[in-house]
């Protein structure tokens, strides 16, 4: 992955308005004309060219409108110091279609030897072209603590160049940290990575949590990442990271918490992926620890679940967990829901996940179509111990029909099922809806199939019942 290097501002010039506060907070420019260089948001000059010398930088905003190109980079807020705590929050930057040749960052912070601290920063993207990268907030350090927390992106329209980051963090030697920043893309195309909160250490401890990457439309043509970690000797841990997939086209793999390391400990945990629609052609993988020298890797508890009428490219495998490392742990708690899915595009394989829940269609019939068609492997065992994969729910979606005792439904086809499920011709109990109970559905692998049979029906289905 990528590492964002220092980006301190320069001098430009332009035409802008301004409505100036003495103290440099709360500035507001707009751009509606050529600037050359860099404008920041917070800058002593009112056409928001100059570095600022300020410790913090706190709700600023800088506007660019259509007509308006800055040929720098653009800055919603910057603040610097060498030894102390540098803080940007609540500064914004909004591109209405204007074009920016530089990176856009909502706020930025750094400090050598001090504390860098980024919060509630925003950028929002609605047309035209960002020539660079682009992150809701960016935190610096060389040796002392980088945070960014609560930082988001959102991209309307338009084009950007390169990688978005909700939110970015990097120290060379300290510790990185990124909680709960977010991209959202309702349209417009990213040619880069999207990571929705990115935290690097060079030789410290990263940790990436809650972060996460919403896209309901447009075109992402490489990776999606909800929360990214690296150290490169150390601790590098992404837990509860997400990514949700509601409609538009991601070509690259989809990852809901991603932790790499050169020497040390890497975890990916409790993250989840979470695919309603849209076309994605690249593989899916809940959580990734990845890799190097004598580390331990491990990505476990992750979750993706693929419900209603998503595509997938003929290739796409969907893991649970990831990882290369000695050892390496990533199959255990990763959990596969298929729920209400219609998809008409089969997978190529899915591997690495512990327990499978169906939840299939209201009107489900016998003979219907298989709930999940793979056209390669289906792995139902851990590749580093004895363990099993197990199918831990079967129900229905409220509403319809309400599906009779000895009705079977086929739940996945593969090509070839690698092991036999734990709990093969066992039962699991299931529901429809809310409220309407199956005390006994008989789970079933045989030959390339699983399948489900209801062994105990409930009478009737209650009024008012309600979906899943």
């Amino acid at each position: 992955m990528k590492r964002i290097a220092s980006c301190a501002p320069v001098l430009a010039s332009g035409l802008l308005f301004i409505l100036p506060a003495p103290t440099f907070a709360g500035q507001h420019i707009v751009i509606d004309k050529s600037v050359v260089g860099n404008v920041i948001g917070n800058s002593p000059n009112p056409d928001g060219s100059e570095m600022p010398n300020e410790l913090t930088a706190t709700g600023n905003s800088v506007t660019v409108n259509s007509g308006g190109t800055v040929g720098g980079d653009v800055y919603g807020g910057y603040a610097r110091s060498t030894s102390g705590t540098a803080t940007a929050m609540g500064n914004s930057v909004s591109i209405n279609g204007g074009t920016v040749g530089g990176d856009v960052f909502g706020g930025f912070a750094e400090s050598e030897f001090g504390t860098a601290t980024v919060t509630g920063n925003s950028v929002t993207i609605n047309g035209d072209t960002v020539g660079r990268r682009l992150s809701g907030g960016i935190a610096f350090g060389e040796f002392g603590t980088a945070t960014v927390t609560g930082n988001s992106v959102t991209i309307n329209g338009g084009t950007v160049v390169e990688d978005v980051y909700g939110g970015y963090a990097w120290n060379a030697s300290g510790t990185a940290t990124a909680t709960g920043n977010s991209v959202t893309i309702n349209g417009g195309t990213v040619n880069g990575d999207v990571f929705g909160g990115n935290a690097w250490s060079d030789s410290g401890t990263a940790t990436a949590t809650g972060n996460s990457v919403t896209i309901n439309g447009g075109t992402v043509s490489q990776h999606v990442v909800g929360g990214y970690a690296e150290s490169i000797p150390g601790t590098a841990t992404a837990m509860g990271n997400s990514v949700f997939i509601n409609g538009g086209t991601v070509t690259g793999i989809v990852v809901g918490g991603y932790a790499e390391i050169g020497l040390g400990t890497a975890a990916a945990m409790g993250n989840s992926v979470i695919i309603n629609g849209g076309t994605v052609t690249g593989n899916v993988v809940g959580g990734l620890a990845d890799q190097g020298n004598y580390v331990t890797a491990t990505a476990t508890g992750n979750t993706v679940t693929i419900r209603n009428n998503p595509t997938f490219g003929p290739a796409t495998i969907l893991y649970g967990g990831f990882g290369n490392g000695v050892p390496y742990y990533v199959f255990s708690g990763n959990t596969l829901n298929v729920w209400n899915y219609s998809g008409s595009s089969p997978v190529l394989s899915v591997q690495n996940f512990e327990f499978y829940n169906f939840v299939l269609p209201a009107g489900a019939m016998v003979g219907d179509d298989p709930m999940l068609r793979v056209d390669g492997i289906v792995d139902f065992e851990d590749p580093n111990s004895s363990a099993r994969s197990s199918v831990s729910g079967v129900g229905f979606m409220g509403g319809g029909r309400v599906q009779q005792t000895g009705e079977s439904f086929t739940l996945l086809t593969a090509g070839t099922l690698t092991g036999t499920i734990a709990n093969n011709n066992q039962t699991v109990s299931g529901r429809k809806g809310a409220t309407l109970i199956y005390d006994a559905i008989r789970v079933n692998q045989s030959g390339n199939s699983l399948t489900a049979t209801i062994v105990s029906a409930p009478p009737c289905q209650p009024p008012g019942q309600g979906p899943v």
